[in-house]
């Protein structure tokens, strides 16, 4: 109908960015640290028992 005035458009709304996901895997990496203390700790208490229930010799 070209005898019709054109009619205002209303401004296309803005598209938000999507939400930043993580990229890469869950490796489990986060939890190496405790593991790690966990197994030193073990460690050490089992170096120590073994180092009092030696038996002494003195030479």
């Amino acid at each position: 109908r070209p005898s019709e005035p054109p009619r205002d458009r209303p401004a296309p709304a803005p598209h938000g960015t999507p939400p930043r996901t993580a990229a890469l895997a869950d490796t489990g990496a986060d939890r190496t640290v405790p593991v790690l203390a966990t197994g030193a700790a073990l460690f050490l208490g089992g170096v120590a028992l073994y180092r009092r229930a030696r038996p002494r010799t003195d030479g």
